[in-house]
C-alpha cells in the first residue's frame, strides 16, 4: 500500500477536490482507495454533509466511520482540553484511524492541513504527519499567489525528499504561460516536480445559491427549488436608473445585491442574466417583482444586512468557496484527465504502470 499526503499552503487552494479527482481516478483503474484527514481544524460538526471527509465518503462509497476517516479536529471544545494535557495520545488517535481505514487498501489519500504551522501544537503539522502515515506528499498551490516559487521552496525545505511535487491550481489565463513555462523551469531547476498547471475556471469558483442564502441567513421568498443555482459574478444594485441595464449586462450568471427599495433596479436586473436577487433590509418586494421573479426561476431572497454587509458576506462566500457540487467535481476532473501528468504521479508513488 502506498499513501497520497496533498497538502497547501494556505486554505482554499483546492486540497480536496484534488484528492476526490485522484481517487476517483485511482479507483476507476480498479485500485481499492481510502481516504483520511487526520486533522481538522476548527471544522464544523463532522456528521455535516458539507463537511470535506464526509463528500469524501459520499463519493467514495467509504465505508468507515466519520471518526476514522476525521479522527482528530481542533475547535473550541477540543482546545481547552488540549491545553490542559486532557486530549489523551492524539498521534495514537490518527495512526488506529488510519490502520482502520487502510485495511485493504491498495491507496491511501490523506487529505493534509493548510500551510506548514498548522497542527504543530499536537505534532500533526505537515511533516510531522507525513512521516507518521510514512507518505509522499503533493502539495497544491494557487496559481494568483505571487509567492508561489517561495512556497514550494519552503515546503521542499521542510519535507524533503517526502515531497514529490506541486500541482498549481487555479491560474487566471494571464499568468498560464508564466506558470507553464517559466515557473515550472524553475521549480523543476531546484528538484521540485510540477504535475499539472490548471487553469481559472468560473463554474470551479462559483457558489450555489443555497450557499448564500445559508451564509447571509437569508429568507427565500420566491425561487426555493432553485437553491442548486450556480452563481459566478455579484454586482451591486446601487446605481441611477438610466445606468443600470447597462451595467447588469456586463456579467452574466450573477447575484445581484440591492435595495428592499429598488424596484427599479430589481426589475431591470431581472432581465439580464441573474440568478439570484438579494434584496436587503428585509424589506419585501412588490407582487410584481415576485412574479417576474419566479417566471424567469430566479430565487428572491430577503436579508437583515444592510447592501455592504451583504455584500462581504457574499464575497466571503466566493473566497472560501468549497467544491461539494457534482458539476464542479467533473469539471475538475476533465481538466486533471488534460493536465495532470498522471503517469509519472503513479510512478512517483511506486504504483505499477497501467496495462
Amino acid at each position: 500500500m502506498v499513501t497520497l499526503y496533498v497538502m497547501s499552503m494556505e486554505p482554499f487552494a483546492g486540497k480536496t477536490v484534488l484528492c476526490l479527482g485522484i481517487a476517483r481516478k485511482m479507483a476507476g483503474e480498479g485500485l481499492s482507495v481510502g481516504y483520511i484527514r487526520p486533522l481538522t481544524q476548527a471544522a464544523p460538526q463532522l456528521e455535516s454533509a458539507r463537511s470535506c471527509a464526509a463528500v469524501m465518503k459520499r463519493s467514495l462509497g467509504l465505508m468507515e466511520p466519520m471518526d476514522v476517516l476525521n479522527p482528530v479536529t481542533i475547535n473550541a471544545e477540543s482546545l481547552e482540553a488540549i491545553f490542559s494535557g486532557r486530549a489523551g495520545n492524539l498521534h495514537q488517535k490518527v495512526t488506529d484511524a488510519f490502520r482502520l481505514a487502510s485495511s485493504g487498501k491498495d491507496v491511501m489519500v490523506a487529505e493534509g492541513v493548510s500551510g506548514l504551522a498548522e497542527g504543530s501544537m499536537v505534532g500533526l503539522d505537515a511533516q510531522s504527519t507525513a512521516e507518521l502515515l510514512d507518505a509522499k506528499a503533493l502539495l497544491v498551490l494557487r496559481g494568483k499567489s505571487e509567492t508561489i516559487g517561495d512556497q514550494a521552496m519552503v515546503a521542499k525545505k521542510r519535507l524533503g525528499e517526502r515531497l514529490m511535487g506541486v500541482v498549481v491550481n487555479a491560474v487566471p489565463q494571464s499568468r498560464m504561460e508564466f506558470v507553464s513555462e517559466t515557473l515550472t523551469g524553475f521549480l523543476a531547476s531546484k528538484g521540485i516536480k510540477v504535475y499539472a498547471v490548471l487553469p481559472e475556471d468560473r463554474l470551479l469558483s462559483s457558489v450555489s445559491v443555497g450557499e448564500l442564502v445559508e451564509r447571509l441567513n437569508g429568507r427565500v421568498i420566491v425561487g426555493q427549488e432553485h437553491m442548486d443555482h450556480l452563481v459566478e459574478n455579484v454586482m451591486v444594485g446601487a446605481m441611477s436608473v438610466e445606468n443600470a441595464l447597462k451595467y447588469f449586462r456586463r456579467k452574466p450568471n450573477k447575484v445581484v445585491i440591492t435595495g428592499g427599495d429598488r424596484p427599479d433596479i430589481q426589475i431591470l436586473a431581472l432581465e439580464t442574466s441573474t440568478k439570484c436577487l438579494i434584496l436587503t433590509g428585509n424589506l419585501e418586494p412588490s407582487p410584481m417583482i415576485l412574479g417576474r421573479a419566479e417566471e424567469l426561476n430566479v430565487p428572491v431572497v430577503l436579508v437583515s444586512h444592510d447592501t455592504l454587509g451583504a455584500v462581504n458576506a457574499v464575497e466571503q462566500a466566493f473566497l472560501e468557496v468549497q467544491f461539494y457540487d457534482e458539476k464542479k467535481n467533473r469539471r475538475f476532473e476533465q481538466m486533471l484527465e488534460t493536465s495532470l501528468d498522471y503517469g509519472s504521479l503513479r510512478h512517483d508513488l511506486g504504483l505499477a504502470p497501467r496495462k
